[in-house]
């Protein structure tokens, strides 16, 4: 998944959109996982500080994981 991707879905696509939802479990999922390459690490707390929210929608997602 490239960052550019998940924000032009962020900034072109309406919230709560199926797509939006699938990037966050995603994200949850590998950061739960511990599957986050560490090379994408600074680009996904880039990427946190330029879409609203989805840095708290991705930990709201992780928690439902357990």
């Amino acid at each position: 998944m490239d960052p550019g991707d998940i924000q032009d879905a962020a900034a072109n696509l309406p919230q709560g959109h199926w797509l939006i939802r699938l990037m966050i479990n995603a994200i949850a999922v590998a950061e739960r996982g511990g599957w986050v390459h560490p090379s994408f690490t600074a680009k996904l707390e880039d990427l946190y500080g330029t879409v609203t929210g989805l840095k708290a929608d991705v930990e709201r997602r992780k928690a439902v994981l357990g």
